[in-house]
């Protein structure tokens, strides 16, 4: 069986494709005007012959931009968004649901990509539609099927598979079995101390605590932006995203927003120092 294919939800088909996409394709499925014949080889390709004389293949371990219809429309069109919803219509030997991949080991990395994985911190949470937060590039990895980055959506913009779910799915592969949910460090060997970065992140704190937010000059909150992307690079990424609410709080402050709360600098401050 494919798993994969029974995984997706109309939403999820949606994030792939769009919403009129997926409606039409549904209300084709359940008007009972169409009927479908579905055959699946030995290598889990799945064939999809309609009685309006279309035909679709999607073939395994493939997105679904791959799969193969004998329309004009460039895939995935309705006709591979139905076929997916007719496979997953059929009666079930037994409850499928898709694991995650195996945390004993790292998952295999696609020829060329060997690199990819390492030296990042994950925010990782382990659910239906498990998600990685990178936060060392800024990125978010949705998969839509566990542990599959052919059904994987990154906002990076890349089609999947794209080297950031490869990535997370490394990370998954690290956080204990079990788990539901937990920050993960990639890097294989110990951090350098950033000691520049770390004394420019002390040297800005101090003149906050001298000027305080209302008597901050201009040119401090540039300054601001520039040591915060240099504590980034040099992987202090904890410091680096108070500094950023740092700014954010300034701007309430700026405008006299009734939701500023004092109590938060104090606890953005702790929380770099």
């Amino acid at each position: 069986m494919r798993p994969d294919l029974i995984a997706l939800t109309d939403d999820d088909l949606a994030v792939l494709t769009n919403r009129g996409t997926v409606k039409r394709a549904r209300q084709e499925v359940e008007s009972g005007a169409l009927t479908v014949a579905l055959t699946e080889a030995e290598d889990g390709t799945v064939t999809a012959r309609w009685s309006d004389d279309v035909e679709c293949v999607l073939p395994a371990g493939k997105p679904l931009t791959q799969a193969r219809c004998t329309c004009s429309v460039e895939p995935p069109c309705r006709h591979i968004v139905r076929s997916v919803m007719g496979y997953a219509s059929q009666p079930q030997p037994e409850p499928t649901r898709p694991s995650f991949v195996p945390h004993s080991e790292h998952p295999p990395l696609p020829q060329g990509r060997a690199g990819v994985g390492s030296d990042h911190l994950f925010e990782l949470v382990r659910s239906a539609k498990p998600t990685a937060r990178c936060h060392s590039l800024g990125t978010v990895t949705r998969f839509l099927v566990p542990g599959d980055p052919n059904f994987s959506v990154c906002d990076c913009g890349q089609p999947a598979p794209c080297e950031h779910a490869w990535m997370a799915l490394r990370a998954f592969a690290l956080l204990p079995e079990g788990v539901e949910s937990g920050i993960v460090d990639t890097r294989t060997t110990p951090y350098p101390v950033p000691t520049e970065a770390v004394g420019a992140v002390e040297a800005l704190l101090d003149e906050l605590s001298n000027v305080g937010l209302a008597g901050a000059p201009s040119v401090f909150w540039d300054r601001l932006q520039r040591v915060e992307k240099q504590a980034r690079r040099a992987g202090l990424v904890w410091p680096a995203e108070c500094l950023l609410e740092l700014e954010v709080l300034k701007e309430g402050y700026t405008v006299r927003d009734s939701r500023f709360d004092p109590a938060a600098l104090a606890a953005r401050l702790d929380a770099i120092a």
